[in-house]
């Protein structure tokens, strides 16, 4: 199949890439491809980055313009749905004129992002970004509060809105728990860190140290008499079968498996092994201790955009080249003594400018599933700008206030606002972050959610009839949530969209591109396709899929496989390197 090659001649202030011979062709600069480049550049590869766009970050990293929350209400054109990479499907807010016309004048005040993500201390993402070096150029800051919210139907009152506490010390101060419900939370704590496999009497942090060799291994017994196969729920009401009350332990489990077992992974389409959620649940408590702080997770300073930029800077200092505006349109294998040097090529790239590129090793692309229609990858996103911090006020207890970044887990289940719209369960995850990240004025706050609009069968999705309604159901989930966390603003509220022109001063809609679904890596061996898992915050298996992408082109190098370990924060560096 032969590509056509579109000509475009490079600005006067470009450099033409013609003739170039490099290692590495990687095209497009998300994570994963930047990550790639820094650790090639590292080892010592020649590496040329394209990137189609004017910024770094894809089309599902990069930054949102400010502009995206004050849409052109008076425009009668579809165009005016068109943002960049991204699709507006509904503007509000607008009630304050001098905000929006402070807010255009002083655009680079704004980050907004088209993919947001909090982070897990203790993961193997952190640990990448230590070893390779990109977190010099970072700085992270710790999210303030977590809360869950588990609806189980469509009244604000019967919903549940949990403080999260993660410590004991937090969980002894909780207004949120009762005496019982402490007793019952800590009961299950204390069971699943002496069962993890990390779980040791030599670690002075771990519960399990003040238990005997024989209370463990009753414990062990005891647990796994149902079998290795059962879930974490089953065990816990196995295991928790006098508890005092139902509804009281119904609650504590849900808050085990959903928050401290689960984190913010989406639910599953088959039930973990209690097993797998135990260690899950021990890496939450690890994320909280490694820097102990309130919560397990951390914010980028300067939005996640910021990690790819700390990527894209170390394979510049380590000799990588970065080129804008170029995408490849084609390539090709070519005779060994072709080349410009003596070394030869294995594939010759052609850009969307003409330039042809000799590359003697490998040529890394993003791949998208041509199995699963575009549609059915619809991801709609909320971004809100608001002066007042999501709070909760509830009458005769301590006004809560998530005064800087804070991060709200809401679970629909069954009966709940999300089955009316054929949802078998959703959930949905808001971020609160602060003007102390430097993303947005001060005084103000970015709203960001998110759900998970995959669950829907493709043909519901297909349309723009499926589209729309799938905004009425996210918008009815995100004021709902409101209605839970912020009672006071939302009270005289009579509709979904009066809820939202409440809380924020400006508001948008918007629906992201598809990521990619994996990589293809051409090599002189061949050519090998990596799935890579996108989620939306966790980001431990990412690395994973970028180290078999790595180990294509490495080969059999040992030194190189040895390197990568570092950067990947697996081991210390080797005696006497530097």
């Amino acid at each position: 199949m032969t590509t056509e090659i579109v000509k475009k001649q490079p600005s006067r202030e470009e450099a033409s890439l013609d003739g170039e011979g490099v290692d590495v062709v990687i095209n497009g600069s998300d994570l994963p491809q930047v990550i790639c480049a820094a650790s090639l550049a590292g080892l010592g590869y020649k590496v040329l980055l394209l990137e189609p766009s004017e910024t770094y970050g894809g089309c599902t990293s990069g930054p949102l313009s400010a502009a995206l929350l004050f849409g052109d209400l008076d425009s009668a054109t579809d165009n005016k749905h068109l943002k960049g990479p991204v699709r507006v499907v509904a503007n509000g807010g607008n009630r304050l004129t001098e905000l929006r016309s402070q807010a255009l004048a002083n655009a680079s005040a704004f980050v907004l992002e088209l993919q947001p993500r909090f982070y897990f201390a203790a993961d193997a993402f952190l640990d990448l970004l230590v070893g390779s070096g990109a977190a010099s150029y970072l700085f992270f800051q710790p999210v303030d509060s977590l809360f869950w919210l588990q609806a189980s139907s469509n009244t604000v009152a019967d919903t549940v809105v949990i403080d999260v506490p993660c410590t004991k010390a937090a969980i002894a101060r909780s207004h949120d728990l009762g005496l019982t419900e402490k007793r019952l939370l800590m009961r299950c704590l204390r069971s699943c860190f002496v069962l993890s496999s990390a779980a040791t009497e030599y670690d002075p942090h771990s519960p399990a140290m003040d238990i005997t060799d024989e209370e463990r291994r009753e414990m062990n017994r005891r647990w796994s008499a149902a079998g290795d196969s059962a879930t974490l729920l089953q065990q816990l009401e196995e295991a928790f079968a006098s508890a005092p009350s139902d509804q009281q332990w119904k609650r504590v489990a849900a808050l085990v498996h959903d928050i401290y077992a689960w984190g913010i992974e989406d639910m599953p389409t088959a039930p973990a092994t209690w097993r797998c959620s135990i260690d899950r649940l021990e890496r939450f408590i690890q994320s909280v201790m490694r820097f102990h702080a309130a919560t397990p997770f951390l914010c980028c300073k300067y939005g996640s955009n910021e990690i790819i930029q700390a990527f894209a800077r170390r394979c510049a200092v380590k000799g990588g080249i970065l080129a804008m505006d170029r995408s490849i349109m084609a390539s090709a294998a070519c005779d060994a003594e072709q080349g410009p040097d003596e070394n030869g090529a294995g594939f010759v790239v052609e850009t969307n400018h003409g330039e042809r590129i000799f590359c003697r090793i490998g040529v890394i692309s993003p791949q998208h599933d041509s199995n699963i229609h575009v549609d059915a990858k619809l991801v709609l996103r909320f971004a809100g700008l608001t002066s007042e911090a999501l709070r909760l006020g509830e009458p005769g207890r301590t006004n809560r206030a998530a005064t800087g970044h804070a991060f709200f887990i809401a679970r629909f289940n069954e009966g709940a606002l999300a089955a009316a719209s054929s949802y078998s369960s959703a959930t949905l995850y808001i971020w609160q972050i602060s003007s102390a990240a430097g993303i947005c004025m001060p005084g103000y706050y970015v709203v960001y959610a998110e759900c998970d609009l995959q669950r829907l069968p493709r043909q519901q999705v297909a349309n723009t009839e499926s589209t729309a309604s799938a905004l009425h159901t996210f918008r009815g989930m995100v004021a709902h949530v409101l209605r839970c966390i912020a009672p006071a603003a939302c009270e005289a509220c009579d509709d979904d969209v009066a809820v939202l022109e409440s809380v924020f001063a400006a508001y948008a809609f918007y629906e992201a591109p598809a990521p990619p679904s994996g990589f293809s890596v051409q090599t002189r061996d061949g050519s090998a396709n990596v799935s890579v898992p996108y989620s939306y915050a966790r980001m431990d298996r990412i690395p994973h899929a970028i180290r078999q992408i790595l180990e294509h082109i490495v080969g059999d190098d040992q030194r190189a496989a040895s390197s990568l370990d570092v950067f990947f924060g697996i081991s210390p560096p080797p005696e006497g390197s530097s």
